[in-house]
């Protein structure tokens, strides 16, 4: 199952309180088993199984399997399966089931119903395209020099994409910012180091964005970082007036090294105040701790 929802099958309750006709298994087994059931029929079953997780997993790959088998609308399917993040699962998985048959319509509208999932699915429907353009030469990335040569067909595919997602009726849609970070970030991280020299020569809303990127890319660096082999005390070792030695080397070859930059030093002035500072753990998602500007 995919790392979306796979949290929940660790909580799995190794009992119940009363007593199963047919064990768990036995329904799962019977519900995903070849036969004659229609698939409201083993969604039925799945609904008989005791742990909710279960019920979940069973029931998405249910309506899998009933698009594998050319279910008309398999994802009508998905309005039976549990509330919550199974049937925002469900939807993930349609809108990867219509990207496939290169339907981008029903592609969307799936990824509009998958709830928090709702970012990362539409991510998946343009991301391969996005890819073709970073990866132009038989899968070899672009030159970092070269981003000028793809940019107008980038334009392209941001329109064609943002149109699709009716992005400015969208509130929760980050797929701006996310488009042109995944467009520099696919050629910046083929690189050692940073250097926001590639960004440039560019007009300003890619410098924009391509200096974000960099900034983002610099982020995820130092989050990899720290966690290990005594990355934090390393790290909050330094003075914090001497935090630009890092973008030197003063932490090792550990991908930190940059040609210093403002953007850079706000993610390690950030990083510093919130771990060395406050002691709290860096998040997972590095857009809170970036400025909306990128100089």
């Amino acid at each position: 199952m995919a790392s979306r929802v796979i949290h929940l099958l660790l909580v799995f309750a190794v009992g119940c309180g009363a007593q199963e006709t047919t064990p768990d298994h036995l329904l799962y087994s019977q519900a995903l088993e070849k036969g004659p059931q229609t698939a409201s029929e083993r969604l039925e079953l799945c609904n008989q199984l005791s742990n909710p997780p279960a019920r979940g997993d069973c029931a998405a790959n249910v309506v899998q399997l009933a698009a594998r088998t050319r279910h008309a609308e398999p994802e009508t399917l998905c309005a039976e399966v549990e509330e919550g993040a199974w049937r925002a699962e469900c939807y993930f998985q349609m809108a990867e089931h219509w990207r496939r048959k290169k339907n981008k319509k029903r592609a969307v509208e799936n990824c509009a119903q998958s709830g928090p999932f709702k970012n990362d699915c539409e991510q998946h429907l343009w991301q391969g395209e996005v890819r073709a353009l970073t990866r132009p030469n038989a899968g070899s990335p672009l030159e970092p020099d070269n981003f000028e040569s793809i940019l107008p067909r980038a334009d392209l595919l941001f329109e064609e994409w943002r149109s699709l997602l009716e992005f400015e009726d969208s509130a929760s849609s980050d797929f701006d910012a996310r488009f042109w970070r995944v467009i520099f970030q696919q050629v910046l991280e083929t690189i050692p180091g940073v250097d926001l020299k590639y960004c440039e020569p560019l007009g300003q809303f890619h410098k924009r964005h391509c200096r974000m990127a960099s900034a983002h890319l610099y982020l995820r660096r130092l989050q990899q970082f720290l966690p290990r082999g005594g990355g934090i005390q390393r790290f909050c070792a330094l003075p914090e007036e001497d935090l630009s030695s890092v973008m030197s080397g003063a932490l090792g070859p550990v991908g930190l090294e940059a040609q210093p930059d403002g953007v850079l030093m706000d993610v390690l002035q950030r990083s510093y105040e919130h771990v060395c500072v406050r002691k709290d753990p860096l998040p997972v998602s590095s857009d809170w701790l970036l400025l909306s500007r990128s100089d």
